[in-house]
């Protein structure tokens, strides 16, 4: 395993899948307990008393068929984005493309803008036990040529601590890869039509993430329950779809811990991408 460059890691759109799911979208305003000019490096404590909430940071396990990577980032977003629109029974929502800013809390803001959280020890991957450490943007990544988990394997993580709190070993179980059923190749997507989606290999207590994107700045981003086996994309959403796109689809085992009072949601996602079409 060998460690990633964060472009590499963040260009994907696993960040988008973890959002979606983090119910937070792009960020809150957030109270961190200083401000952006604060020399100190202490974070404060989440602000239970108020309106504001702190936006859950992000470890997750991805296969693909490109190899497979690990990435994780411990952020604060401070500035808000614009809040998805849902469709239909709201497992579907069009986002917009968005910035974030996030900062440590300390004098480090410009040239790190996520959260230290020190070494950080991944577990049950196919490179066996490796330690993580902090790149210069302040994001974390490691990637593999071939898969970086087997479906089924408890995959794990710890943090030696920081400026974001240190957290023992928290796992989560690898997910098996699901056959995509509908819509078939040559993928030319109706935009005018509700699309049917259907697949196989979804695991009980599991999602599926199903995404697609055209030629345009957004994309419609779709979760359903795994088991189930299928889910419709409304016509509504699709509209703002044209042109040559992508679909990209993958199953989605998720849960949350806490760190020092402050969330982090951990994934592990077997996904894949392929051409479409919208008219």
């Amino acid at each position: 395993m060998q460690v990633a460059d964060s472009f590499s890691l963040l260009a994907g759109r696993l960040g988008s899948a973890v959002l979606l799911l983090g119910g937070v979208a792009c960020g809150e305003t957030v109270d961190h307990g200083t401000s952006p000019g604060d020399a100190g490096a202490d974070m404060g404590a989440p602000d239970s008393a108020g309106s504001d909430s702190v936006a859950p940071s992000y470890v997750s396990f991805t296969n693909n068929p490109a190899g497979g990577y690990f990435a994780a980032e411990f952020s604060y977003p401070s500035e808000p984005c614009p809040q998805p629109t849902p469709y239909g029974d709201g497992a579907c929502v069009v986002r917009q493309a968005c910035t974030r800013n996030a900062y440590d809390g300390g004098p480090i803001v410009q040239s790190a803008p996520f959260a230290n959280a020190g070494t950080l020890t991944i577990t049950g991957t196919t490179s066996g036990t490796t330690p993580v450490t902090r790149s210069i943007e302040g994001s974390y990544g490691a990637k593999n040529a071939g898969p970086i988990f087997v479906p089924g394997a408890t995959l794990g993580v710890a943090a030696s601590g920081a400026v974001f709190p240190a957290f023992a070993r928290q796992t989560i179980t690898g997910p098996a890869i699901i056959t995509l059923v509908a819509p078939q190749q040559p993928y030319a997507i109706s935009t005018t039509a509700d699309l049917a989606v259907a697949w196989t290999g979804g695991e009980p207590g599991a999602q599926v993430i199903f995404q697609v994107g055209g030629s345009g700045p957004g994309e419609v981003d779709c979760t359903f329950d795994a088991s189930v086996g299928h889910g419709t994309v409304p016509a509504a959403a699709l509209r703002t779809l044209s042109g040559m796109g992508w679909i990209g689809f993958g199953q989605l085992a998720s849960t949350t811990f806490t760190a020092g009072g402050y969330p982090v949601q951990l994934t592990a996602l077997t996904d894949t991408e392929v051409s479409a079409t919208f008219q």
